[in-house]
């Protein structure tokens, strides 16, 4: 709480109207592609980048979406020995073929380029024993069938930026593809969406800077928060309802519980209106809670061993219909599940970081804020 009074202090200190005027000859005005750049290159998430990047790219990095899939084909040498085969003989395939390779044993060095940093997990679909990929200094064996098979390799922690897979083909093995998978981290984008070509406002620039220090949830709130006992949603099997009173007394009377085996619960919440919304989450349990917000933003939390009141984070939600995914772990449990909507409008954005004058950004007013955001270390 500390750091996040002392960031908005920080912020106060700079606001807009004590920056220094801007010059005589009125530069062009900036737009939200101005801010898009400025948030990549100066919070050091250039990284994940290629030499010639596109508005594509830069926008991947700020989506946080963590998922690629690497078409084999695509990216192997002219001169290698491993041969792109277009025949549906041997399973179904994607991208425009897959490779096999030659009647021994051959490795093989595949480039590909990292947008964003995590720990991944690896999937890869192949046909033939005795495979192993690198990945720096990890090693992941794994086995094929008869024909093409999508296979579990096991988990990497990769750093964005330029990396390779060295792969050992078994005899006559295949790879069609491979799969990298991290949950989402926090995107960030002005309110409503990224419109490059549009002028920056304050408002924009207060909001991915709020939403870049994860300090969207210190929002005032706005009306009652709605509850969504767990018992009551579409459970199944391998969940066991509860009324034992032993971990803390259910809001409801219940709570859910899993078994001995880690479970996926899905849970399609309605909110009257689009907005900024805190996820309130009554758990108990040893390991760690995972999931994700209309499977783009994704929250994790450790409970304790009695049911406890968590707050997870600020999430934007659409109007009407949205899906909760909660990764629960063995023997963890969920009572009720708590969203607040939050004030995001104009005013109390700009008032919480700060950024009090409404006049558009110049190019000082956004060197500024990117500073700051750098001093605090944000990563992404």
């Amino acid at each position: 709480m500390r750091h996040r009074i002392l960031l908005i202090c920080l912020f106060a200190a700079i606001s807009l109207s004590t920056l220094p005027p801007a010059q005589a000859a009125e530069p062009a005005p900036l737009t939200q592609r101005d801010l898009m750049i400025a948030l990549v290159n100066g919070l050091g998430w250039s990284f994940g980048l290629p030499d010639a990047p596109t508005d594509a790219d830069y926008l991947k990095i700020l989506a946080g979406q963590r998922h690629l899939r690497l078409e084999v084909e695509r990216l192997v040498d002219n001169d290698s020995p491993l041969i792109t085969k277009e025949i549906f003989s041997f399973g179904n395939f994607s991208g425009e073929g897959w490779l096999q390779g030659p009647r021994e044993t051959v490795q093989t060095t595949l480039p590909f380029l990292l947008p964003l940093s995590g720990t991944y997990q690896v999937h890869a679909r192949l046909m033939a024993a005795g495979f192993n990929f690198g990945f720096g200094d990890s090693r992941l064996p794994a086995d094929g069938g008869n024909r093409l098979t999508d296979t579990d390799l096991g988990s990497v922690t990769l750093s964005a930026g330029p990396q390779q897979i060295m792969i050992e083909f078994p005899a006559r093995g295949g790879l069609d593809f491979i799969e990298l998978d991290a949950l989402p981290v926090p995107p960030v984008a002005p309110p409503g969406g990224w419109v490059l070509d549009k002028k920056l406002t304050t408002t924009d620039l207060a909001s991915t800077a709020l939403q870049a220090l994860t300090l969207l949830d210190q929002l005032p709130t706005q009306g009652k928060p709605t509850l969504i006992e767990a018992e009551s949603l579409p459970l199944p099997t391998t969940i066991l309802v509860q009324k034992s009173r032993h971990h803390g007394a259910p809001s409801g009377g219940a709570w859910i519980r899993a078994g001995a085996n880690a479970i996926t619960l899905q849970a399609k919440v309605k909110v009257p209106t689009a907005g900024i919304y805190t996820l309130g989450l009554r758990i108990r349990g040893r390991g760690e809670l995972t999931g994700r917000v209309n499977n783009t933003t994704s929250f994790q939390v450790k409970p304790g061993p009695a049911l406890n009141d968590f707050s997870v984070g600020a999430f934007a939600l659409t109007a009407g219909e949205n899906q909760l995914t909660f990764f629960i772990p063995p023997f963890a449990g969920l009572d009720v599940i708590k969203l607040v909507r939050l004030d995001a409008s104009p005013a109390a954005l700009t008032r919480l970081a700060g950024l009090q004058n409404k006049l558009p950004p110049s190019r000082a007013d956004l060197n500024a804020v990117i500073q700051l955001l750098a001093a605090f270390g944000t990563r992404r």
